[in-house]
């Protein structure tokens, strides 16, 4: 955990990390950034579920 200003960051699996704040302190939590561990390929669903043809 570091804090920065009033902020703190926390580097770990986020459901790990929501679960416990929530048990913790509900109601404080004001923002979560994650960076999911993959590279989907497409900005919306269908796009990463569809097939296309490259040729």
């Amino acid at each position: 955990m570091v804090r920065i200003g009033s902020a703190t960051l926390i580097r770990a699996d986020a459901p790990d990390v929501l679960a416990a704040l929530a048990a913790q302190a509900p109601g404080t939590i004001g923002g979560v950034l994650a960076d999911p561990p993959y590279c989907s390929g497409g900005t919306a669903a269908r796009d990463r579920t569809s097939r296309r043809s490259t040729g």
